[in-house]
């Protein structure tokens, strides 16, 4: 008889919010719970990620008619569903994170709680509240609607806004777009190629990586107008226009193998959307030789973004855990060095936020008290053990002694292997005593050396 395994029970209410509100706090977005009321008296009830200052849309989407449902209903991909179009004209700005978001208490994720307060603020002259999560709190407020004149008018707007968020950085600068007409035939505002409808050409754009799964990435990308750069074609379109490259910290495609993903496997949160090539790998045409590509590309990766902001999703990598790669290397008679540094504070504007590097290697036993690091660069434990996985046949080829008389490890099994089954606290807790500085433990079969 073959018994199927039991399926993991579905996350409760509070888990699922959990799961909402620490994504918003590592994406630097916030998760905004609504309620409205709607024509008859009725309340129904929207969850969704927005950027800062981004208003309240017209109309709300996903209508439920209670918190509850609203939390069984509501994925991660639905909450950022329209994202691009509510905080188009959003106020764009650099992400600093000052460290990892605060988490949640037990009293932020009591949901009958949670939908008790939100309601207090329903009034019969009142068209809905809000619930704001930012800076790793609830904020509350009303919603009404403006007056009969204005850009906002018979629009909800809020009663008051939050704070500026922890995160907040300078704001990125830009120029009125070039292309935009004043208005379309019809009177509105027309959809401009060059902005998408921002009516803003940006100098700068924010660049978030992330796989969903606590690893976030976030790289702050800014031109000089007073130092454009200048760079030799590589090659030239059909038409004879040159094609530059962008050097390698403004490609995506190098992000994503520090990250141990494929580019070409990289999707645009919100959307779902390939990341576009041009975007990907940092080729710009360059129709006019005085123009600068860094501009220019970072006007086009701002261009129709939230707050100036590229959302990206990379897939998880397809790897062992440290514990089983551990097993495998002690197997096969041979060390592991895992290198960790925190940083000792945050990194200049125009620089990506690392907060931890790893770096995980093989090496020969007899190597451990010689071994010297280089500066981790991977931005998680994960996309370090799955580079090392990646090339271990090369890095076991590495370790063959170059003197014949020297003999070579048997493999054998390596249940007698010493290693903690999840050593990867303890080597985060070493790296935090030590910060900005690399710390490496060296696992061996029999023991584990610290290098500082």
């Amino acid at each position: 008889m073959v018994v199927a395994p039991r399926p993991p029970a579905p996350p409760t209410l509070p888990e699922r919010l959990a799961t909402l509100v620490t994504l918003a706090g590592q994406l630097c977005l916030d998760l905004v719970i609504e309620v409205r009321r709607q024509p008859g008296a009725a309340l129904t009830w929207a969850i969704r990620y927005d950027a800062p200052g981004a208003p309240p849309p017209a109309e709300q989407r996903g209508r439920f008619d209670s918190l509850g449902t609203a939390l069984d209903a509501v994925t991660v991909a639905g909450a950022l569903h329209g994202l691009h179009q509510r905080a188009l004209r959003a106020p764009a700005y650099l992400v600093i994170p000052d460290g990892p978001p605060s988490p949640p208490t037990t009293d932020d994720l009591d949901v009958q709680r949670l939908e008790k307060r939100i309601r207090t603020y329903d009034e019969p002259a009142v068209r809905g509240a809000q619930a704001i999560w930012r800076d790793g709190r609830w904020w509350h407020t009303k919603l009404r609607l403006s007056g009969p004149s204005g850009s906002d008018a018979g629009r909800c707007v809020r009663d008051r806004e939050p704070p500026e968020p922890s995160w907040q950085g300078p704001s990125i600068p830009y120029v009125d777009c070039p292309d935009c007409a004043t208005t379309s035939s019809n009177g509105l505002p027309p959809r401009c190629r060059t902005c998408r409808g921002a009516r803003r050409s940006y100098l700068g754009t924010v660049v978030t990586i992330t796989d969903l799964d606590g690893q976030v990435m976030h790289l702050n990308w800014l031109a000089d107008p007073d130092r454009p750069l200048r760079l030799s074609p590589v090659a030239l379109q059909p038409d004879g226009t040159p094609v530059v490259a962008l050097p390698s910290h403004y490609r995506l495609a190098h992000w994503a193998h520090i990250l141990g993903v494929r580019p070409e496997h990289l999707t645009e949160l919100g959307t779902s959307a390939p990341v576009d090539p041009g975007s990907r790998d940092g080729l710009i045409p360059l129709a006019d030789a005085t123009d600068d590509p860094l501009t220019l590309h970072l006007s086009r990766l701002s261009a129709g973004r939230p707050a100036a902001r590229l959302l990206v999703r990379s897939p998880l990598p397809d790897a062992p855990t440290l514990a089983e790669l551990i097993r495998l290397v002690h197997g096969l008679g041979l060390a592991l060095a895992v290198t960790v540094e925190v940083d000792q504070r945050r990194d200049g504007f125009s620089l990506r936020t690392r907060g931890e590097g790893w770096q995980v290697d093989v090496l020969r036993v007899d190597q451990a008290d010689r071994f010297a690091p280089q500066r981790p660069y991977h931005p998680s434990l994960a996309s370090a053990v799955a580079a090392c996985y990646a090339y271990l046949e090369l890095a076991i080829a590495s370790t063959v002694p170059t003197d014949p008389r020297q003999p070579i490890p048997v493999p054998q099994s390596s249940a007698t292997s010493i290693a903690p089954d999840d050593p990867e606290g303890m080597i985060r807790q070493l790296g935090r005593r030590h910060p900005g500085q690399p710390v490496t433990a060296i696992l061996t079969p029999t023991g584990c050396h610290v290098h500082t």
